[in-house]
């Protein structure tokens, strides 16, 4: 007798854009005794740029699942500068070795359904980046998936955390956030306003940062500007609720509100509320990171930091800004072999 499982399966194809993610700040804390991660407290927001994720789905008595990931042209040359041949990648990220699949496979087995599926990745963004490029491509299918089968976000949620830590924030299309204290994630409702005015040039040097060698001999000690541990997220949030006007959790805007009526001010103080605790191990393993910053910097950028545990920056000017010299500049002097994108906060 065949299987019922694939009584419900049509065939179809789906198409997303998976994309890329930020932190505006990033704290790494001592691990959870109920998850044994590291307790992150984190602003995440989505950026203008993606890989593109096209799902081919049969019906099947069996489940067979496979994936072909393709590159862009800026990609394989950045591979060639980080001495990486793009064969020898895309055998890595290939089939079962691809988040993607993994996620894909996980929910057709949670959903208890049978079908062939052919995955199809078209990559611009580079790995090793901080980006969150193959978390972004699990969690783009598994929201193509979602509303191809009518799943409850329930079971999205919890597959993605089954897949990787990264993939559960990357399902979020609205700016979202983790704080020391908690493990959950709170989602903005309706951001609005001058965060998605800013434009956003995102680099990457010809050497990756795996998140193993960022948490390596973690350097936790605090500049002389950094405000006391306990209040730098809440003091991060406040400033970027300034600039959301979204709908923060209400629990939460009453700590914000709580932390002693300290004033948020802008001139000259800005980039404490944009930290990541990566950034100095990092910046010592690859000290082009720290003179990149400073040239972006010295150009305009409002503020300049590592993406997650790298090795990109991301480096945030105002809307007047020409982004098309600062990008050429970079280059012609010190960036010749980057990866460089112009893009913008995407919600």
């Amino acid at each position: 007798m065949k299987s019922n499982k694939n009584l419900a399966v049509k065939s179809s194809l789906i198409k997303g854009r998976a994309w890329a993610k930020t932190n505006l700040f990033l704290g790494v804390g001592d691990r959870s005794v109920k998850s044994n991660l590291h307790r992150i407290e984190t602003f995440y927001v989505r950026l203008d740029i993606s890989d593109d994720v096209c799902i081919e789905i049969r019906p099947s008595d069996s489940a067979k699942i496979t994936t072909e990931v393709s590159l862009s042209e800026q990609l394989k040359e950045h591979l060639k500068y980080q001495k990486i041949d793009p064969s020898d990648y895309l055998d890595s990220v290939s089939n079962e070795k691809n988040d993607a699949q993994k996620a894909v496979s996980l929910l057709l087995n949670k959903i208890d359904k049978s079908a062939d599926v052919k995955i199809k990745i078209f990559k611009n963004l580079p790995s090793e980046a901080g980006l969150g490029g193959g978390s972004a491509d699990a969690a783009c299918a598994l929201r193509l998936l979602q509303r191809e089968f009518s799943i409850p976000d329930v079971d999205i949620i919890n597959v993605a955390k089954q897949v990787s830590a990264d993939v559960y924030p990357c399902l979020f299309e609205n700016p979202s956030f983790s704080l020391m204290s908690s493990d959950q994630l709170f989602v903005i409702r309706n951001p609005t306003n001058s965060i998605k005015d800013l434009k956003v040039l995102i680099s990457k040097p010809p050497i990756g940062s795996a998140t193993s060698l960022a948490y390596s001999s973690l350097n936790r000690r605090r500049s002389e500007k950094s405000v006391e541990h306990e209040e730098r997220g809440l003091l991060s949030l406040k400033y970027l609720r300034g600039m959301l006007q979204g709908e923060f959790p209400s629990e939460i805007a009453k700590l914000i509100d709580g932390i002693g009526g300290r004033e948020v001010q802008l001139a000259g103080s800005v980039e404490r509320y944009f930290y990541n605790d990566f950034e100095e191990n990092v910046f010592s393993q690859i000290p082009d990171l720290r003179s990149a910053k400073n040239y972006f910097l010295e150009k305009g950028a409002s503020v300049s930091f590592l993406s997650g545990s790298g090795s990109s920056l991301v480096s945030f000017f105002e809307s007047n800004q020409n982004l098309s010299e600062v990008k050429t500049g970079f280059k012609n002097s010190m960036g010749k072999n980057w990866w460089v994108e112009e893009s913008a906060i995407h919600f």
